[in-house]
């Protein structure tokens, strides 16, 4: 199956733009969640939350919530929605950054996802084609994706910058060719006590997802989504 391909910075604007206003009017739609019905801010985050709780997937041993040892209420991650913030600067991303090895338990399967989420770097603003794209430079985070020998399969990025209200990405997942559709991504980011957290929105799905240093000493990160949760060691 084809990887999503990048539909050039119009386009990847227009979708991040309609994923923002999906929020913002409180009335988010998501491909995988029914037939597309609209979600509000409150229901997402309820239902996010109750899977990172106390839902897993066949092959699954823990929830997400004792795989980070990180029990969640809908109320710590609502406000992340209802008055979004960005990342003010370069050293947010750094609790992200690292080796991300770990599994993707899916509906049906289970399968490695690995890959090296690195520093972050200021980079050009480029040409976003939309009046939300700063004009100066913003804080740029590669992503490569990895074989389990190291090799890279596929290459993303995460961009922030201290005036713009939300994160945005391009994780091109091997879902099909869908035009920008899956690939492009918007963050809202949050805290709960020493845990950093985004909520990772599509045109078709959302991961809530967490990472923090646990008790034993281990970096880890839970994504939850609303088909499937990944489970990862960062180092």
């Amino acid at each position: 199956m084809t990887r999503d391909a990048f539909p050039g910075c119009g386009r990847f604007c227009e979708i991040a733009l309609g994923i923002v206003d999906g929020v913002a009017g409180d009335a988010v739609r998501l491909a995988f969640h029914g037939e597309g019905e609209a979600l509000d801010r409150a229901a997402l985050c309820e239902l996010l939350v109750r899977r990172h709780n106390s839902e897993r997937n066949p092959a699954q041993r823990t929830a997400n919530a004792e795989w980070i040892d990180v029990t969640l209420d809908a109320e710590q991650v609502l406000p992340a929605l209802r008055d979004p913030r960005g990342y003010p600067d370069a050293e947010c991303w750094r609790a992200w950054s690292g080796l991300h090895r770990g599994t993707w338990f899916d509906v049906r399967d289970r399968f490695d996802d690995n890959a090296v989420w690195y520093p972050p770097a200021d980079d050009d603003a480029g040409s976003g084609g939309a009046s939300w794209w700063p004009r100066e430079r913003v804080c740029r985070q590669r992503v490569d994706f990895i074989h389990a020998d190291g090799s890279v399969s596929h290459v993303g990025w995460n961009r922030s910058h201290p005036d713009v209200p939300f994160l945005w990405g391009w994780d091109p997942k091997n879902m099909g060719s869908e035009k920008g559709m899956i690939g492009t991504t918007v963050g809202f980011p949050f805290h709960v006590a020493d845990a950093h957290g985004i909520l990772w929105m599509t045109t078709k799905e959302a991961f809530l997802e967490l990472a923090r240093v646990c008790s034993d000493g281990v970096r880890r990160r839970a994504a939850t989504g609303l088909a499937g949760f990944g489970q990862f060691t960062i180092k």
